[in-house]
């Protein structure tokens, strides 16, 4: 049996992977509870999360090895977004460990977890990894294993119709006017942004990577090539997810930052009351589309706890110029994650001994 301790997301993908193993995410509060719940049973295999533990890593590394010492299981641990430099990764390296889940997407991540799950040791592949910014004087470095480089943003919307791919492009829009470098993602399976060098003019078409750049905006409409488009030097990749549904929503909760576009009118009402339902217990951020000032006050009331992570977009009256009306709005979703990159390269900050 396999014992998993992990998010919502690691979980989704084992359980494509493997249909049978225990969840014992629930019953773990922090790491000096992990082996109590992992003894319990003789499992032959631990699924770990990394990011599921907030503690320091050497104690993390600590509790893994005295596991290790009196356990036969194997390990295998997700890592997305890690850097084979990270402490708690070098750690884990020098005392054996060799088996991770390191990909960016949902199929290389399965493959990854199904050569682990064979009894393949992949460590190799982390030094595929970039994601982390890494001091000059590398043994001192001392980067919290969860940070990466880049941000992520997921927008879905309510239904169709509702504003998902405007809000999605005035959100890149809003990070270029802040001077931080942003692209947008197409995952939606429209086809709408290889529609647009047929009907306009572009400043710059790359087929092979599925880039156009258009009104001063880079679009990537190729899902085949995201781990090539994430290596790219942006700092925050906009997802336009299209619909809500069974297909998209755990990409979609996988982002960063979660954003459900919402509408009041009364055809849109039950659509944005069933997407609101289904993500009750999710870090959401809701964007009303166009809504009437006057029943504003209405609808926070509604939102109950959730009104604070509300907003009510202005008429946007192009969708490839930035309404200057939202940003207020945009500003105040933006400061829900940390976003300290500019269109400019980070610079390396030497450090000295003492």
């Amino acid at each position: 049996m396999i014992a998993l301790i992990g998010s919502t997301d690691s979980k989704f993908i084992l359980s494509e992977v493997c249909k049978e193993y225990e969840d014992l995410s629930n019953r773990v509060t922090t790491i000096q509870t992990l082996p109590e719940q992992l003894l319990r049973s003789d499992y032959e295999c631990y699924v770990i999360d990394l990011d599921f533990f907030v503690e320091e890593p050497e104690e993390i590394v600590d509790t893994f090895l005295k596991l290790k010492a009196v356990s036969t299981a194997e390990w295998i641990f997700f890592a997305r977004g890690y850097s084979k430099d990270s402490k708690v990764i070098k750690e884990l390296r020098h005392h054996g460990f060799g088996k991770y889940v390191i990909a960016e997407t949902i199929g290389d991540m399965e493959r990854q977890l199904a050569d682990c799950l064979s009894g393949k040791d992949n460590v190799e592949e982390l030094n595929k990894l970039e994601k982390i910014r890494i001091s000059d004087n590398r043994e001192e470095t001392e980067h919290s294993v969860s940070s990466k480089v880049y941000k992520t943003i997921g927008v879905c919307g309510a239904q169709t119709r509702i504003g998902t791919t405007m809000q999605a492009i005035q959100l890149v829009k809003y990070f270029q006017y802040a001077g931080i470098k942003a692209c947008y993602i197409e995952a939606n399976g429209s086809d709408h942004i290889q529609s647009i060098p047929t009907l306009y003019e572009v400043q710059e078409q790359d087929r092979k990577l599925g880039k156009i750049r258009f009104e001063n905006m880079d679009f990537f409409y190729d899902l085949s090539q995201i781990s090539e488009v994430l290596s790219l030097n942006y700092a925050v990749y906009v997802y336009d997810f299209g619909v809500l549904s069974e297909q998209n929503i755990y990409p979609y909760l996988e982002k960063d930052l979660k954003i459900l576009v919402c509408g009041t009118l009364p055809w849109e009402m039950d659509s944005t009351n069933k997407s609101i339902g289904q993500l009750e217990d999710k870090e959401i951020q809701y964007i009303f589309n166009f809504t009437c000032k006057s029943i504003r006050n209405d609808l926070r009331k509604f939102m109950l706890e959730k009104s604070k992570d509300s907003y009510f977009s202005e008429w946007i009256p192009n969708i490839f110029s930035f309404c200057s009306a939202n940003k207020p709005m945009y500003e105040s979703i933006g400061k829900k994650i940390s976003i300290t990159e500019t269109s400019k390269p980070p610079k390396k900050k030497k450090r000295f001994r003492r």
